[in-house]
């Protein structure tokens, strides 16, 4: 499947900038009027085109902008809705949970109060749902109410206000492409004027509208020439021309300046990575990323892990951050020609357990989402396969074959058993069973806490989540008071990210000191460097702790 690719490119001829921003307003007014005509009073969408069609001097594909970007935005507004529902009625509920046990009289009223007007919002929001027609403020909503305080917000009288609402509300316009016109797209047309390995110099010919125009062909100067230079995905946009592939323009305006973003599909390239060759997995988490390569048999060969810088970040300095893991980590994978695993996570579920344990601020720091979409558009340009995989209890089981007794903290091991999760090259997958009894150091009974895996056909993890509830209530009884060691296989409930049953510190003096991998001495973020099975003897099967 051709991967999508995006590239943005500054326009730095301020003489195209007036039509730009002519063309952009009579875009968004369109875009406008076309929500009123088809979400607001009902009319189908094909006829209000045809009416723009016949009155407006645009072209049918110029109008079939319009038409797809609205649907998007129909789209992102029911998803959202939807994802804001769903959050309010899980408060509501927890809520309800909280007036039931409260004795104050006074606390339990304001509580019933707070109730009363989630209530009447999440009934709003239903309403707003079932009725199917999308609600936008073209502009944005907090600009709008801005005029209402202008003093408060920086404007010295209303024409100020106004005049910043009609240029935001004019800001960008589309254009649509298609494989059979040149260079994929009509109303651009891309001329490749010089080409290096460092930029991509181009010329943009920006096709006028129908009005704009003399009836006929249309001549040279019915097209407005914008010079761009292009400095990354040389290559991609390249072989994106030579087979010609379709190319969408958004032209948009930034920070007072415009830009322009090439939407184009790259051809698929030969496959590097062969699951014969292992794979390499990824454990993601708010304050680290810690990656395992596992070798054809299953076992570890390299871990690595990446920390992220604390504090407070910027949404380019997150990205940068993340760009600069995410290249490391392909080329990785590109090198020992092994596909990629991560975990298939899921943002709502991300954010009600960190909700719950007070880590609000890890949460908007860490971009789960951004993550995975930068792991696969690199990983596809290089060829690597990434393959996502259901994380549950990787922790439990990574900690007890692999981390306990190994060295390994928690992240790391639980990237051993993510690596291990995916279909072998002759079929079928490693073994999750529990194979042998297994006793903790600091259960409140010294007994075996979980019998010999002798369960027939039931799904293993079920004997791993007995274990985890049995660790779980060892640490509520009080007999785990140590701190958890940074490389010794010990987790803290309020960190672990993988859904699975939290596992309690092993004591130190049940660590081995053999296989404690140093800290790299790099000016990057990796804080944990190679631990090579072949050069430290490391036998998953010895991390166990047995009876």
């Amino acid at each position: 499947m051709a991967q999508v690719l995006t590239i943005e490119a500054a326009i730095l001829d301020r003489g195209v900038c007036g039509y730009l921003s002519a063309r952009a307003a009579e875009y968004q007014c369109l875009l406008h009027r076309l929500h009123v005509e088809v979400n607001g009073r009902g009319k189908p969408v094909a006829d209000v085109v045809k009416a723009m069609l016949r009155t407006e001097g645009w072209t049918a594909r110029q109008l079939n902008a319009l038409r797809i970007q609205l649907e998007g935005m129909a789209r992102a507004w029911k998803e959202g809705l939807e994802r804001r529902i769903k959050g309010l009625s899980d408060r509501i509920g927890k809520l309800e949970e909280v007036i039931s046990k409260e004795s104050d009289k006074n606390a339990r009223h304001q509580r019933q109060r707070k109730r009363a007007k989630w209530k009447k919002k999440l009934s709003q929001w239903q309403g707003q749902l079932e009725s199917g027609k999308p609600n936008f403020c073209f502009g944005g909503r907090k600009l709008f109410k801005a005029q209402y305080h202008l003093k408060e917000n920086g404007y010295r009288d209303h024409e100020a206000w106004l005049m910043d609402w009609r240029s935001v509300r004019s800001d960008s316009f589309m254009l649509i492409g298609k494989a059979a016109d040149a260079n994929g797209c009509s109303d651009c047309r891309l001329e490749v004027v010089q080409a290096s390995t460092e930029s991509l110099a181009v010329m943009l010919r920006l096709r006028k509208l129908n009005r704009e125009m003399p009836p006929g062909r249309a001549r040279p100067q019915d097209y407005i020439h914008i010079p761009v230079v292009f400095r990354y995905n040389i290559p991609q946009i390249l072989a994106a021309i030579a087979a010609e592939q379709p190319m969408n323009y958004q032209f948009f305006r930034r920070d007072g300046e415009w830009r322009v973003h090439l939407i184009t599909r790259i051809p698929d390239v030969q496959r590097v990575s062969d699951l014969s060759n292992g794979s390499l997995g990824i454990d993601l988490n708010p304050e680290c990323i810690a990656t395992a390569q596992v070798k054809a048999d299953g076992n570890p060969s390299q871990l690595v892990s990446y920390d992220l810088l604390p504090g407070s970040r910027t949404a380019n300095q997150t990205k940068d951050e993340l760009g600069k893991i995410v290249a490391q980590v392909v080329d990785r994978a590109v090198a020992a020609e092994v596909p990629i695993v991560i975990e298939r996570l899921e943002f709502r579920q991300i954010q009600k357990e960190l909700q719950a344990r007070g880590l609000n601020r890890r949460l908007s720091r860490f971009k789960f989402s951004l993550f995975e979409t930068m792991l696969r558009t690199r990983a596809a340009k290089q060829g690597i396969q990434v393959f996502s995989v259901n994380p549950a209890y990787s922790s439990i089981i990574g900690y007890f074959k692999f981390g306990y007794g190994n060295g390994l903290n928690r992240h790391e091991s639980a990237a051993i058993a993510i690596a291990r999760r995916i279909q072998r090259p002759g079929g079928g997958h490693f073994s999750e069973r529990i194979r042998f009894r297994t006793q903790h150091p600091e259960a409140p009974d010294p007994k075996t806490l979980l019998p010999p895996a002798t369960d027939g056909n039931r799904h293993p993890w079920k004997g791993w989540r007995k274990l985890g509830n049995l660790l779980a209530k060892s640490t509520r009884s009080g007999k785990s008071g140590d701190e958890p060691c940074p490389a010794g296989g010990g987790f803290r409930e309020e960190d672990d990210l993988d859904y699975s049953p939290s596992v309690t510190t092993v004591p130190e003096s049940d660590k081995p000191r053999l296989l404690q991998p140093q800290p790299a001495k790099r000016s990057d973020r990796v804080i944990r460097t190679v631990c090579d099975s072949s050069a430290t003897g490391f036998d998953p099967g010895s991390s166990t702790v047995t009876e």
